[in-house]
């Protein structure tokens, strides 16, 4: 996991603190699609990015819905800055491009790891059914230990 010390802060509260992103993506499926409700926070904005919505919804990630919301300014989200910052947009989405080929290069499907004592019972749910062949879903990728 990819972490900071926040020791510095702790021991001197007027310490500088570098500027960090926080990256959070969600999907079903066992391949991460990039722009696929995905998120970029850092301390001044929120960017979102995902595949449409209602009629307009697509599973075509390549031309994606942004917005850009500006924490301090707006913390209820309800002023979408996307088009009156596009400078902004890029620059988050660029960080966002950097993150996502960074956590995805090698990435591979992780198998579900089930017998181990320390998660007794174990709950398996549909989400997690992510191997497909087509629209048709194959089963949990499982190992019984």
């Amino acid at each position: 996991m990819d972490r900071t010390s926040i020791r510095s802060l702790i021991e001197d509260p007027t310490s500088e603190w570098i500027e960090r992103t926080l990256f959070i993506q969600t999907h079903r499926g066992s391949s991460p699609r990039q722009y696929h409700n995905a998120a970029a926070i850092s301390d001044r904005y929120t960017w979102l990015s995902y595949p449409g919505w209602g009629e307009g919804w697509s599973i075509d990630t390549f031309t994606p819905e942004m917005e850009l919301y500006q924490i301090n300014k707006d913390p209820r989200e309800q002023s979408n800055l996307a088009r009156k910052q596009p400078d902004i947009v890029q620059r988050m989405r660029q960080l966002y491009d950097d993150w996502f080929q960074d956590v995805t290069d090698g990435w591979k499907v992780g198998i579900i790891h089930i017998g181990n004592d320390i998660e007794n019972p174990i709950s398996l749910c549909r989400y997690q059914n992510s191997e497909y062949d087509n629209v048709f879903p194959l089963g949990w990728r499982v190992r019984i230990e």
